[in-house]
């Protein structure tokens, strides 16, 4: 899958890759607040933790691991 990235004009377009464009579109949707940390980083392929890093890195700090987060991860080990 390549998704076009919008670019300068009069430049050619660029694409980004699959893993490229499943980062970007977990990103937003964890901004946004339709995905949870868990289900984030699960489609990421990430801990927890792992996931914490990879915000980090990308110096992502909106929606910060809440309560709800932890009550969904919670109840998700649980049912594993």
């Amino acid at each position: 899958m390549s998704i076009p990235v919008i670019s300068v004009a009069g430049s050619a377009p660029e694409f980004m890759s699959g893993p490229e464009a499943m980062e970007s579109m977990v990103i937003e949707g964890y901004r946004a607040g339709t995905l949870s940390h868990a289900l984030a980083s699960r489609m990421l392929g990430l801990s927890r933790f792992q996931f914490d890093g990879f915000l980090k890195d990308r110096h992502i700090h909106d929606h910060a691991y809440d309560v709800a987060d932890f009550v969904e991860d919670s109840e998700s080990a649980l049912c594993a």
